[in-house]
């Protein structure tokens, strides 16, 4: 939203935020005003997820073990073999 805002400033369009309960975010167009709202959607992938956390612990030097099933990992150290 703040590259939105300062690329339309730029090009001479005031933009306003009110002070509502609930901001909302308004550009001036020719005189009208017209509110403006960016919307992110965001997929989380657990196995990713289970990834980086593994790749981020082996990086501070801990051993680990991803659990397919559940994404959770699991330090070596802590796993009952059997």
């Amino acid at each position: 939203m703040d590259a939105l805002v300062k690329s339309l400033e730029a090009r001479g369009f005031r933009v306003e935020i009110s002070e509502d309960r609930k901001p909302e975010t308004h550009v001036v167009v020719l005189g009208q005003r017209v509110q403006i709202a960016l919307e992110e959607k965001i997929r989380a992938d657990r196995a990713c997820a289970a990834k980086e956390r593994s790749l981020l612990l082996a990086e501070m030097g801990l051993r680990t073990q991803v659990s397919t099933t559940s994404g959770h990992v699991v330090d070596k150290s802590e796993v009952e073999v059997r």
